[in-house]
């Protein structure tokens, strides 16, 4: 083997490494998994919510970072008492998949992909979007680059129906443009990312055999 040979080895192998490197600093998205998948709230697979802690004294996750003696905090406590396989931690974990599938089907006008995944009204206003845009002869081409933040902002518990709701602050850069019929862009920039900032509101029965979370509200 000669010097030259090696050094070109060598080489490559640092260029390798350097990618993987920047890969992983940059976290860029190049699609979205299904939600099969990613299971959002799905039990199997995932530890047992309740290891850990004491039996009869359900506590939150400190990952969380919630009070337990706010108005959120004795919302989660009460879930967890009320269904020892609600994790909230793990509901957190996953909520960046959620946003992500549930975004990007929009973005594409991916109706069927949407409806099991949202409240009807929420449906109903997101398939006005897509048949507006349809009717327009509209394209929007869209690609989640990284999701910045996820943050729980409050949470409420109804003891009476077992109904939870989970506030969800996200924060990404979304590369988004819309282009008429013709190919122009008529909104948004093909190249460059925005921030986006949405509040998502999830809801689930705890309890129930389906581990599926709606989502029931979006906001700024």
């Amino acid at each position: 083997m000669t010097d030259a040979f090696l050094e070109i080895l060598i080489l490559a192998a640092v260029a390798g490494f350097v990618f993987m490197r920047l890969k992983g600093v940059l976290g860029t998205r190049v699609g979205r998994e299904n939600p099969e998948e990613w299971g959002f709230g799905a039990p199997s697979g995932r530890p047992d919510p309740a290891a850990g802690r004491a039996e009869g004294a359900p506590g939150l996750p400190p990952e969380l970072g919630v009070d337990p003696a706010s108005p959120a905090g004795r919302a989660l406590v009460l879930g967890l008492e009320a269904d020892p396989d609600f994790d909230p931690a793990d509901f957190m974990r996953r909520s960046g998949d959620a946003y992500e599938y549930i975004l990007l089907a929009f973005e594409h006008g991916e109706k069927d992909d949407l409806r099991p995944l949202l409240a009807p009204n929420v449906y109903q206003s997101f398939s006005h979007v897509i048949d507006d845009r349809t009717q327009k002869g509209v394209v929007v081409e869209a690609r989640l680059v990284r999701i910045v933040s996820t943050e729980l902002k409050d949470a409420r518990f109804n003891p009476a129906t077992r109904e939870m709701q989970m506030d969800v602050r996200f924060e990404a850069d979304l590369i988004s443009a819309a282009r008429d019929a013709a190919g122009a862009v008529v909104q948004g920039d093909p190249t460059q990312p925005r921030v986006i900032s949405d509040l998502w509101t999830f809801s689930r029965r705890l309890g129930d055999a389906d581990p599926n979370w709606l989502l029931v509200a979006t906001g700024d």
